[in-house]
């Protein structure tokens, strides 16, 4: 291989069982973070609406219902970094990963690596992965600190890169 300089047995055995353990671990987090996420929209609709009746009930003006997503980051601030982190880290191999497929790329006249493919779009791959990774490390610290910004502008800056790649493929 001319371009990463690995052997042709990586690509015949290694890639493959990498890139289908990566998807893999992906969709089970995906799928735990959905349950988890209904799971907590239920109890904290259930919290809403005992907290209402309770508060007409006392007729207190002074009391401030939080938000629903605010009330959401409270309680499952613990679940979400935890899973928002496992969800960029395998993201972040997943594009790694998928740097190698630009060698079967049918993009232009010919079959294989293309000038735009090693120059832009291999570039791309390598900054969305590094942006993932760094999201990553970013999404646990921001948990503990309760800070909300800077995983969103992360998670942004992550989908504006994918975005910019999709443009120029």
């Amino acid at each position: 291989d001319p371009v990463f300089g690995l052997d042709i047995s990586f690509y015949m055995f290694k890639l493959p069982f990498l890139k289908s353990v990566t998807m893999l671990l992906f969709y089970i987090v995906l799928l735990l973070f959905a349950a988890t996420f209904v799971y907590s929209m239920l109890v904290i609709m259930q919290k809403s609406s005992a907290e209402k009746k309770f508060f007409e009930e006392t007729d207190n003006d002074n009391v401030k219902v939080k938000g629903f997503f605010a009330r959401m980051w409270a309680s499952f601030r613990a679940q979400i970094t935890v899973f928002m982190t496992l969800l960029c880290a395998f993201g972040a191999a997943y594009f790694y990963l998928k740097r190698y497929d630009l060698l079967y790329s049918q993009n232009g006249l010919v079959f294989g690596v293309s000038f735009t493919d090693l120059h832009v779009t291999l570039l791309m791959y390598n900054i969305i992965s590094g942006i993932l990774v760094f999201a990553a490390v970013v999404t646990p610290i921001c948990g503990i600190a309760k800070r909300v910004k800077p995983m969103v502008f992360c998670y942004i800056a992550a989908a504006a890169v994918y975005a910019l790649n999709i443009g120029a493929s």
